[in-house]
């Protein structure tokens, strides 16, 4: 369980060394996750970043894109933007790669929901050794579908840059945010 205090702006996130980079070969990540408190007010990032650090890598508020990394990619939601579901996310050399423009994650053609608490969602990023990834998604709601393509852009990190898994939780309010995070899986080749 990770869960942030109860001041605006506080976080808590889950990472692991910086151990990996797409140079020495393809990285698969992949976790599986599920909100425990109010899915409102509240900053997420999942995915790939280049700093154990304490900070959502990637965020936005209404339609402007904060990139406090200089190397990341993955999936973020954030419940002061505009547009408040899942975005397929990037940058690299702090250059947003992805923006919100790209549009939210699509569910079967459709804009997938929002956060629902108490329910799992699978997140899976393949990133291979020219920095391009590709973005699979799955929720557990009705055990309907299974984990599936939901986007793929090209060259979203530099390859040559170390990177940890993250899965980080924001506050957006006075109160705190919570979530399960039921396993964390990293592989990548060895060069």
């Amino acid at each position: 369980e990770i869960t942030t205090g109860t001041s605006d702006g506080n976080r808590a996130h889950l990472s692991a060394g910086l151990n990996w980079k797409a140079a020495n070969g393809s990285l698969v990540f992949e976790t599986r996750v599920k909100p425990l408190t109010a899915i409102t007010t509240r900053a997420m990032f999942i995915g790939l970043t280049d700093s154990v650090a304490q900070e959502n890598p990637i965020e936005y508020a209404t339609t402007t894109i904060t990139s406090t990394a200089s190397d990341a990619v993955g999936f973020m939601i954030d419940t002061a933007g505009t547009v408040a579901k899942w975005h397929m996310a990037a940058v690299k050399a702090d250059v947003d790669v992805i923006s919100l423009t790209a549009g939210p994650v699509k569910w079967d053609g459709a804009n997938q929901d929002v956060f629902v608490a108490d329910t799992y969602e699978t997140f899976r990023l393949h990133v291979n050794t020219d920095g391009d990834a590709v973005f699979m998604y799955g929720k557990d709601a009705g055990a309907k579908y299974g984990l599936r393509e939901v986007g793929r852009t090209s060259d979203c990190v530099t390859t040559t840059v170390l990177l940890t898994p993250h899965v980080g939780i924001e506050a957006r309010t006075t109160a705190a945010k919570s979530a399960y995070v039921d396993y964390i899986f990293m592989e990548g080749g060895r060069g």
